[in-house]
């Protein structure tokens, strides 16, 4: 494990979030709409949640969380993410609600295993509402996949 600040990790997981759009971008005319419809929406939303977390923190120590270190940062799941994003990266036959799950579950992962790490309240509180947020994210995403899915099915189907 490797020692890396708290925007450091902030900056990878918009990053990660950032290459999965492009991915998604590339890949629409070859992806099921309602899957790529669905992935497009759940990846837009991140940019807010982060925002938001970082408003709540407390303005006068919003810097130093920032610029705190997490000493045992899990270098192999940032390695398992990027496996991943090499994998599909150029691949038209990958179903992307299950990636995109899939990637952002290994980020909540990564997120928890830093929060583990750190005994500073604040940076705690960060690494926790973002995790959180990004569980029932998930949930969420779930009924909706299942739902669109249903309702893509019932018009015909098809890709468009």
């Amino acid at each position: 494990m490797a020692a890396k600040q708290v925007y450091e990790i902030v900056e990878y997981v918009e990053s990660v979030h950032r290459e999965l759009e492009a991915i998604l971008t590339q890949a629409r005319e070859h992806t099921n709409h309602y899957q790529w419809e669905l992935a497009v929406e759940y990846l837009r939303q991140r940019e807010t949640n982060t925002q938001d977390v970082l408003k709540r923190l407390n303005v006068s120590t919003r810097q130093q969380v920032l610029n705190s270190y997490i000493r045992y940062y899990p270098i192999e799941i940032e390695k398992e993410i990027q496996q991943r994003l090499d994998r599909i990266r150029g691949s038209q036959s990958f179903d992307p609600v299950q990636e995109v799950i899939g990637i952002k579950q290994q980020l909540v992962t990564l997120v928890s295993a830093c929060n583990n790490s750190v005994s500073l309240p604040d940076v705690q509180q960060l690494f926790e509402e973002y995790a959180e947020y990004e569980r029932s994210q998930l949930q969420r995403y779930g009924r909706r996949a299942v739902e669109l899915k249903q309702e893509y099915s019932g018009n015909g189907g098809g890709q468009t």
